[in-house]
């Protein structure tokens, strides 16, 4: 194994682990992209009165208090504005619903009755590559049309005591993209004013809600141009990763090969000619003698033969090479087998 380069596994571990990194990163990487905006949203609205002798004017400002019997009709008008941190392309839809509605006098969800219709049917507008977009609409609303069908509805039931009143929404649904996001941004508003409804001469008064919020979007999604670029670094560490251990393997099959050869050639040389030969711990003093090599373990059977003297085995396992030694005083005569010597024992 020593002769496989320890640098080279270093560089295949290292491989192994930059290619697992970067195929995570490919197919987890994300980043979070932020959105800041501000949204406002205001309500304005006249009380247009009948014909009478106590009023000189034709309407009543906001936030007054209105005689029910006299109101005629009531102009609302809306501004809503969306400021965004960035310019981006904008899909608007909007729509006013006026819903009449017939309510339990302690619970004002509990309803009864409510009846729904569109004083402005859905609009749509675009903005493109816009930072800052505003919807301006005035709608006007006919209230004795929607005071007469709640007062039909509760006379037909003989209803005393209910909450009544006319609730009209302005809705907003927004749509913004700029490509940075995997999905649009949506946001979904609405305006609020509610009156109530009364055939008898009495005080009413409005109650809205105006807008004025500051939020964020936040998205955590995929970054598709670092993606793409784990995944190429992915493919060309796998490419070497996958050479180097290719290289490590017939590097690793060459060894064992090799280390069978040695091991099966020293066995097959104790099996057979064991009845010659002892083994020694060491050999040493090598100073004090003449060593003469023979070309093969044969060759050093037939001096064994010729002097009669015993075949000695010494192994250094460092380097994976035997010793068989014949000593007739001071000549030593040796085989040395490891794996650049092939041995044919036949």
């Amino acid at each position: 194994m020593n002769k496989i380069k320890k640098s080279h596994i270093t560089i295949t571990v290292l491989g192994i682990v930059l290619l697992t990194l970067f195929s995570y990163l490919g197919f987890t990487f994300k980043q979070e992209n932020k959105f800041f905006y501000k949204e406002k949203g205001t309500i304005d609205y006249k009380v247009y009165l009948k014909t009478n002798e106590d009023y000189s004017t034709k309407y009543l400002e906001k936030n007054r208090k209105y005689i029910a019997s006299l109101i005629d009709h009531i102009d609302v008008d809306y501004n809503y504005k969306f400021v965004g941190d960035r310019y981006m392309d904008y899909h608007c839809n909007y729509y006013v619903l006026a819903a009449a509605r017939v309510a339990d006098s302690s619970d004002e969800s509990k309803l009864i009755y409510k009846k729904e219709k569109y004083i402005l049917e859905h609009q749509t507008k675009d903005f493109f590559n816009q930072s800052e977009i505003n919807i301006n609409e005035t709608v006007s609303l006919d209230y004795d049309e929607y005071n007469q069908i709640i007062n039909d509805f509760t006379s037909k039931y003989n209803l005393a005591g209910t909450n009544n009143n006319l609730k009209l929404i302005f809705g907003i649904n927004l749509t913004a993209n700029d490509n940075s996001f995997e999905t649009p941004i949506t946001d979904t508003s609405e305006l609020n004013l509610q009156f109530p409804l009364t055939t008898q001469t009495i005080a009413v008064s409005a109650n809205y809600k105006d807008i004025d919020e500051n939020g964020e979007k936040v998205e955590i999604s995929s970054n598709r141009l670092w993606n793409v670029l784990f995944f190429i670094l992915a493919v060309i560490v796998g490419v070497i990763t996958f050479k180097m251990i290719f290289s490590l393997i017939k590097a690793y099959i060459k060894y064992l090969n090799e280390t069978s050869y040695y091991e099966k050639t020293k066995l097959n040389i104790i099996n057979k000619f064991g009845k010659f030969i002892s083994k020694i711990d060491n050999f040493s003093n090598f100073n004090l003698y003449k060593f003469v090599d023979t070309d093969n373990f044969i060759d050093l059977i037939n001096v064994r033969d010729c002097l009669d003297k015993p075949i000695l085995f010494t192994e250094f396992s460092e380097t994976e090479t035997s010793w068989f030694l014949v000593i007739d005083g001071e000549t030593v005569y040796r085989f040395i087998l490891n794996d650049e010597k092939r041995e044919d024992l036949k």
